[in-house]
């Protein structure tokens, strides 16, 4: 795993979340792979864009 972005475990297992400027993106990671599973206005609700996986 990659030492980027911050763990997420209330949205799923091994979902990390980065912001980048006004919106922030969400991942998972392994050795070789990231693979963006969402990106949000970091004015949105998480909580309202469920399921995640």
């Amino acid at each position: 795993m990659h030492d980027i972005g911050t763990h997420r475990a209330e949205l799923g297992d091994n979902i990390c979340s980065l912001p980048v400027e006004q919106h922030m993106i969400y991942f998972v990671s392994s050795h070789s792979v990231v693979t963006i599973i969402r990106i949000l206005s970091q004015s949105q609700d998480t909580a309202r864009h469920e399921p995640w996986i």
